[in-house]
């Protein structure tokens, strides 16, 4: 969460500003003058008589005037001790504290009343008042349990959700302080441009009558051109008022401008509500923001229980099963997590689909309707057993003695193993243990389970089990390049006992690069191949690198470290030119290797640093026949000779959507949302323009023209799911 570290920071640095001057940071808050109400007030900390100094003290805690702030501060250097003592202790109580409670938008919110509730019984609550900043003091997460955070706020209305964990940090005399941590509550006020933004509506039960403290909660929200707004499980939920209503405006970052400052109009919020009052089934479904929605809990009336098979066939129950999770799904993309009662002891369902995981295992989804039985089984998926061969890129013939591993992660780390490392793999039996030393480097770079080596004719089987966590095969020798398939895109199923596709291992030699860009920027690699001079086997490389999804994979993609030296394998015998990327970074150009590479097998090249350069900002205007700008448009930028569209970026209330380009470039702005196919060269027109770029951005956004059909269409929407 990035920018709740970087609106938290803001916070503390505009507070430090308050209290240490210009040299920390410039204060949010005006910097006025003390009044004369005020400046009587602090003259009082050091009146003769105690009741006067203790009535001023308690004023001066209730004052929301930012001036009290200097006026503290200049009243704690004061030869009056009283008065001194006194003024550094309302500046401490005013400037150090803990956690800062912001609104939707990231905003401080003052005089909110926060209550935090410990999970053992009988345990006595702390309730707080949040100063003007928004700041709280909360005690450390120190020998005790995480508990409950309740927002309450005359304006905004209620929330709870989780404590937030704080990093502890022991008190050093002078030393550096930690920003105070963020207590994001989903709400904004009505007066606020993000109200409309807001999903709004009403909890009513089964007989149509207001539901009083439903938890009303939501992970994410999905926008025009299925762009999704994500936050974290932290998130308060909303509690309904007395009248069952409720605002959630979802938390989230815009790092990347891929919307205007608002979540935009038409945009479904997943959420989620619990309702004990009503009982103890959760509701899940979609809803679009534009308009105000009545939500109706639905009570299960068919009870059922739940039998979960193991691996050996064992069937189990109860409280055997206390660490599964048990989500309810009444629609394809959304559902709610469901308390553990119902897998250890069952309960009234509602029709939908049912999904159970338990550590790994993950078990085959079940679905519930009016006919299904009172017990339900949840079962494994089968095992699956992939056959297949590895053999030799160039010749074609087998490889003996490859190894084959099921796996999930990268493959960078074959390029950095050392001659010794190899010796210890090539001493390995044809099936070792997973616990073997000679594996060690390979278990610290990424995940797999079993390791296999292949036979005299390269073939190789893996019994791949019910609970692994793994996204394919891949076979690997030395002076090799790894190559691998996609097991779940090879669309297999466990009846299948066909081999797989060949797994060819092409000749492989080593490149040293270190990427030069921000320290928090990730970044990786990719091969342009040239049209000319390569081997004579280079077609049937060719057809592997730039081979289907479901077929053998040659991966091109490294992760490099930011300003750090990597060893990195590229094609042997192969002319290409290394290109550095920064996939989630827009507003860096991609950085080349000017001079072709062409190494021979086991070959060793170190390029030393390569300098990603800053992206042209560029901003897109969309607009309807009325030459008016359309908010909430879906435009996607296509640089060549790429064909793939970048995700949506959502237009602002002015109609602009904000793109970073590579300088030298060209390709299209379009909304590929109004066409049917994704390839907008056979659609020339349709809501597309194109755009050359060199060293300059243009001056005036170049203008996508909508018409009316299309217009409507955007705007149009789905009615909002519901159980």
């Amino acid at each position: 969460m990035r920018w709740l570290r970087q609106i938290t920071f803001a916070v503390w640095l505009a507070v430090c500003g308050v209290v240490c001057g210009p040299a920390w940071g410039q204060s949010t808050q005006p910097a006025t003058a003390p009044g004369a109400p005020l400046r009587d007030l602090i003259a009082q900390l050091g009146d003769k008589q105690w009741a006067t100094r203790e009535a001023a003290h308690r004023k001066l805690r209730t004052i929301r005037d930012p001036a009290v702030v200097p006026a503290l501060r200049e009243a704690a250097t004061s030869s009056d001790l009283e008065r001194a003592f006194r003024a550094k202790g309302l500046l401490d109580e005013l400037l150090n504290f803990t956690h800062v409670v912001l609104d939707g938008l990231g905003e401080p919110i003052a005089d909110a009343t926060i209550t935090l509730v410990g999970p053992e019984p009988g345990a006595l609550p702390l309730t707080v008042t949040t100063n003007m900043f928004g700041g709280v003091t909360l005690p450390p997460l120190i020998n005790r349990p995480q508990g409950l955070v309740r927002f309450q706020h005359r304006q905004f209305g209620s929330a709870q959700g989780p404590e937030p964990y704080r990093q502890w940090q022991p008190e050093t005399p002078g030393g550096p302080s930690l920003p105070p941590t963020p207590i994001s509550v989903p709400i904004v006020t009505k007066d606020s441009p993000a109200y409309a933004r807001a999903l709004r509506g009403q909890v009513v039960g089964p007989d149509g009558k207001a539901v009083a403290g439903a938890e009303v909660s939501c992970r994410s929200v999905r926008t025009h051109g299925q762009g999704t707004i994500w936050t974290n499980n932290a998130t308060p939920s909303v509690l309904t008022d007395d009248e069952g209503r409720f605002s959630f405006y979802l938390p989230a970052a815009n790092s990347n401008a891929e919307r205007g400052l608002l979540i935009p109009l038409h945009s479904v919020y997943q959420i989620a509500i619990r309702a004990p009052g009503v009982g103890p089934f959760p509701y899940a479904g979609e809803h679009d923001n534009a308009v105000p929605v009545v939500i109706r809990i639905v009570l299960p009336e068919r009870f059922h229980r739940f039998e979960f098979e193991t691996i050996d066939g064992e069937r189990v129950s109860g409280s055997a099963m206390d660490n599964v999770s048990l989500t309810y799904r009444p629609i394809s993309t959304s559902g709610v997590v469901m308390d553990p009662v119902y897998a250890r002891e069952g309960g009234k369902l509602l029709p939908g689909f049912y999904t159970a995981r338990s550590g790994n295992l993950e078990y085959l989804p079940i679905e519930v309707t009016k006919d299904s039985p009172e017990m339900l089984l949840f079962r494994p998926p089968p095992p699956m057993t992939y056959r297949g061969r590895v053999v030799d890129g160039v010749t074609g013939k087998p490889m003996p003695g490859a190894f084959v591993i099921n796996h999930m992660g990268g493959a960078e780390i074959f390029a950095t193993l050392k001659d010794a490392d190899w010796a210890a793999l090539e001493a390995l039996p044809a099936g070792p243990t997973k616990d073997a030393p000679a594996l060690n480097r390979l278990r610290n770079n990424f995940f797999f389970r079993a390791l296999l080596r292949t036979d005299d004719q390269g073939r190789y089987e893996i019994r791949e089990p019910v609970s692994a966590n793994v996204s394919g095969l891949l076979a690997f020798a030395r002076g090799r390049l790894p190559c691998s398939v996609n097991t779940a895109n090879a669309g297999r199923t466990p009846e299948d006992k066909s081999p797989l596709c060949d797994l060819p291992l092409f000749p492989a030699a080593r490149v040293t690069v270190q990427p030069v860009c921000p320290a928090n920027v990730s970044t990786t690699t990719d091969w342009e191949l040239s049209p000319e001079g390569q081997p004579e086997w280079f077609d049937r490389f060719k057809a592997v690198f730039q081979g289907p999804m479901a077929g053998a994979q040659i991966a091109a993609r490294s992760w490099l470290s930011p300003n750090q030296p990597k060893t990195i394998y590229v094609p042997a015998d192969v002319r290409l030119t290394l290109v550095l990327h920064a996939p989630n970074n827009d507003e860096l150009c991609s950085a080349r290797i000017d001079k072709p590479i062409q190494l021979p097998p086991g070959g060793d090249l170190n390029v030393g640093q390569v300098t990603f350069e800053p992206a042209l900002p560029m901003t897109v205007r969309v607009t309807d026949p009325a030459g008016k700008p359309v908010p909430g448009v879906p435009v996607r930028r296509m640089v060549l000779p790429s064909d793939t569209w970048s995700p949506a970026h959502l237009t602002d209330a002015d109609g602009l959507a904000r793109f970073y380009v590579p300088k030298n470039s060209h390709g299209y702005f379009s909304v590929p949302d109004l066409l049917r196919t994704g390839y907008v060269r056979t659609h020339p027109g349709r809501a597309t323009i194109p755009f050359q770029i060199e060293s300059t951005a243009p001056a005036q956004p170049p203008t996508i023209p909508l018409t009316a059909a299309q217009v409507q269409a955007l705007s149009s929407r789905p009615p909002a799911s519901d159980q």
